[in-house]
């Protein structure tokens, strides 16, 4: 990519917090109404948003016995990325 208005036209972030949704585009946040997601895939995301606020404490800290990395891999393989390092083997 090497033009900043494909980057800002194509890129999507997607994380928990700071807004009712985990999308977003360059300019800001995107509703899911807005994203024309399936219902089952919004779902999962509100779902793994809730996890995330589950997971901290009072004072915003992971709380005790939580897997950071399960969350990242859950979000991850939501948002069909792989969490698996690519193969060496000849």
């Amino acid at each position: 990519m090497t033009d900043a208005a494909e980057y800002l036209g194509t890129v999507v972030r997607v994380f928990p917090d700071y807004a009712e949704t985990v999308l977003w585009f360059a300019p800001g946040p995107v509703s899911y109404e807005e994203s024309h997601l399936t219902d089952t895939l919004v779902a999962e995301m509100i779902e793994w948003e809730a996890a995330y606020y589950a997971s901290l404490t009072e004072l915003f800290e992971w709380r005790t016995g939580v897997d950071i990395f399960d969350f990242d891999k859950k979000g991850l393989r939501l948002f069909g990325v792989s969490t698996h390092a690519p193969s060496h083997a000849p």
